[in-house]
């Protein structure tokens, strides 16, 4: 198992393709995953994986630099 940041999850599947590519012009390895939720279909855009928790703070401190937004660590499969 590994880590991810979270960088937001969208309804819109256009505004989630957006943040990714923003994130990837500033070099991060950035993904879009789809949840099925109750509500309907979100948009996940994270950023990684890493193999462990420390990386994963490090990658979140890197995507708050970069981007402005503060991100959450999350465990990805």
């Amino acid at each position: 198992m590994g880590f991810v940041v979270q960088l937001g999850a969208f309804g819109n599947p256009a505004e989630a393709t957006a943040l990714r590519d923003r994130a990837r012009s500033q070099g991060l390895s950035a993904f879009v995953e789809q949840v099925r939720t109750a509500d309907g279909t979100l948009n996940r855009v994270q950023v990684g994986p890493v193999a462990d928790r420390a990386a994963a703070d490090q990658l979140k401190a890197q995507a708050a630099a970069k981007l402005g937004i503060s991100g959450f660590v999350r465990a990805h499969p």
